[in-house]
């Protein structure tokens, strides 16, 4: 059984970090009835890519939740499509960011830990 702990989550999903991996930082997001396992250096080119479709779609004149918007990212050994809608991109962007976040803070307040 493998462990994990919850690092972040807002109404769209949440995100986990795996325990297990040794080597490499294996992230599991969970959204939209989906689950991905990705490396945490995947994630700056995932949120990257979202924020790519956001830009290019914020100037568009139709209602936010009115059409669908595609959004691709292609990793490493992955490539994800999507269609989400305007408010969900912006969940989305929000649940990498805040991973992304949390993970550098947790890494920061390791390294300067009192040890003893």
């Amino acid at each position: 059984m493998k462990s994990y702990k919850i690092i972040y989550a807002n109404h769209f999903g949440n995100s986990c970090l795996l325990l297990e991996s040794l080597n490499q930082k294996i992230v599991y997001l969970e959204f939209n009835q989906l689950i991905l396992s990705v490396e945490t250096q995947e994630l700056n080119s995932f949120i990257k890519s979202t924020q790519e479709i956001i830009n290019l779609h914020s100037n568009c004149k139709c209602p936010r939740d009115f059409k669908n918007k595609m959004i691709v990212y292609k990793g490493n050994q992955m490539e994800i499509k999507m269609v989400l809608s305007y408010n969900q991109l912006l969940q989305l962007i929000d649940l990498l960011k805040g991973t992304v976040f949390k993970i550098s803070m947790d890494d920061i307040l390791k390294s300067y830990r009192i040890k003893n």
